[in-house]
Parts: C-alpha cells; sequence; structure tokens
C-alpha cells in the first residue's frame, strides 16, 4: 500500500470499542499523525450521546495531529449536535458513463467475443434498468445478469429482466 499501513478495530457494531478508541487515541500511537480514520456505516450510530461526545472530544485532538475522521452515509442527516463540526460531501450515484465502463470491464475479464457485447439499445436498456443504483450494486446486478449459457448450447446474452 505505497508504505502506508491500514489497520481495522473491528466491526462498527462494536461502536463502544469506537468510542473508547476515539477519546484515548490522543495518548495512544494507534493512529498516527496525518492520518485518515474512516468509520464505514457508522452513521447508525450518530443519534447516541456517548458517540456524540466521544466525537466531539476527539475533533481538538484529531486537529492538532492533522488527522482526519471520515464517517460514510447512505443519506445527509447530521445531528444537530454535530452540524457545526462536520462537513458533508455528497456523491452522486454513477450515471451510464460508469455503467458503460462497468460493462467493458466485466466483457474483458470474462473473455466474452466482443461480437457479443451488448450493442447501444442494449447499454441503453442496462443502463436504464440499473440507474439509482450505487457502484456496488450496480456490479452485483450486472454480475448476475450476464448469462454464459454457451454450455448448454445457447449464445452469450444479457438477460435485462433480470435487473427489473
Amino acid at each position: 500500500m505505497d508504505g502506508k499501513s491500514e489497520s481495522s478495530i473491528g466491526d462498527s457494531d462494536r461502536w463502544d470499542l469506537v468510542i473508547r478508541f476515539l477519546t484515548e487515541q490522543g495518548a495512544s500511537p494507534i493512529i498516527k499523525d496525518k492520518s485518515v480514520v474512516l468509520l464505514r456505516t457508522f452513521h447508525h450510530f450518530l443519534e447516541e450521546p456517548d458517540v456524540q461526545a466521544a466525537i466531539l472530544d476527539a475533533i481538538p485532538i484529531f486537529k492538532a495531529r492533522q488527522k482526519t475522521l471520515i464517517i460514510t452515509s447512505p443519506g445527509t442527516k447530521i445531528p444537530p449536535e454535530l452540524e457545526k463540526e462536520m462537513g458533508l460531501i455528497e456523491a452522486e450515484l454513477p450515471g451510464p458513463e460508469y455503467v458503460n465502463r462497468a460493462i467493458d470491464g466485466m466483457m474483458r475479464a470474462s473473455k466474452w467475443p466482443e461480437d457479443k457485447w451488448p450493442d447501444a439499445k442494449k447499454r441503453e436498456q442496462i443502463c436504464k434498468a440499473v440507474s439509482g443504483l450505487t457502484i456496488n450494486e450496480i456490479e452485483d446486478v450486472l454480475s448476475l445478469s450476464l448469462v454464459d449459457t454457451k454450455e448448454r448450447g445457447v449464445e452469450y446474452r444479457w438477460d435485462v429482466q433480470m435487473m427489473i
């Protein structure tokens, strides 16, 4: 990882460990200076007063040591107690350009013959079918709808109905 380390303190369902980690990290070398701490799917616990207090207590320590705390969330609800201390960065859902790149990547990875790749009309159907999904959801849907029936004597095909 280019000389950088990645560590984990466990699943986010153990928010009590995260609170302890955040409040004690100032005295602990676990998180090095100039680091980024990512709390994935931690938004579920932001309403907990102990979590809010731990985050607020950690902010001056993080600032002093040039550390950044990132909490990923599918929504934009920030508790009023944390609103002034947190910034919100919204990411748009992937559009047709991403979907087409994902299709091309899958076709190359699965070594499907190029003449069996979806044409422009099929790609448009696929883009409409996966509109509003996240990157991971799109990749999962594409994987599930890619039907290789060649071994059973039928052509390669995309099952767009599977996406709907």
